[in-house]
């Protein structure tokens, strides 16, 4: 993939539609384009094969619904942070097609107990790469609290009439809290004991 981006990045230099002292940020932002359409091709050829394209949908809700207004952990590289996304995420669809039914009223009841204080006591958290003002702060803070509350009652509505869903968002929801507190918690020994 390092080949095939530097020569986008030589045809954009070639071209005069970049300078050559851009071609860093370029590759970046080409790398990370190209990542994110080889992860979420994996995850859609994933749900597609295993006939979990709804499921899928719905956990994804949940997950990026909280995940983009939160923060979370991040691996070291892309690679690493994608190929655990994708192996945490296969095993949600496990946790989601194989739990029995008649607990997911608890198991939706935990997970929204722990994570509606958490968000709203600690979201968001911001990367050593990507530090928020303080205006952004507060903006993330309250659609943080919103969308958590939004999400529980999405869930609520549609427990009855599609639990499976509803346990699919509950499960995204949860594995996007606690990306975050495992961010949360790499924050704060950062700030108190260095790098």
């Amino acid at each position: 993939m390092d080949k095939l981006i530097s020569k986008v990045v030589n045809i954009f230099i070639n071209e005069k539609i970049i300078t050559p002292d851009e071609e860093e940020v370029y590759y970046y932002c080409i790398e990370t384009v190209f990542s994110l359409i080889l992860f979420y091709g994996v995850i859609f050829l994933i749900a597609i094969f295993s006939d979990n394209l709804l499921i899928t949908l719905f956990y994804y809700l949940g997950f990026l619904g909280i995940r983009f207004t939160s923060g979370g952990y991040h691996l070291s590289t892309h690679m690493q942070c994608y190929i655990m996304s994708i192996l945490i995420f296969i095993l949600s669809l496990f946790i989601i097609n194989l739990m029995p039914k008649e607990i997911y009223p608890y198991c939706i009841g935990i997970i929204y107990f722990l994570a509606i204080p958490v968000i709203f006591g600690l979201a968001p958290v911001d990367h050593v790469n990507r530090r928020f003002s303080a205006e952004e702060y507060r903006k993330l803070k309250t659609k943080s609290k919103l969308m958590i509350i939004i999400l529980f009652f999405v869930v609520i509505g549609l427990y009855g009439i599609q639990t499976q869903l509803s346990w699919a968002i509950s499960c995204g929801v949860c594995c996007a809290t606690i990306s975050f507190s495992l961010a949360w918690i790499k924050e704060r020994r950062e700030k108190n004991y260095g790098s």
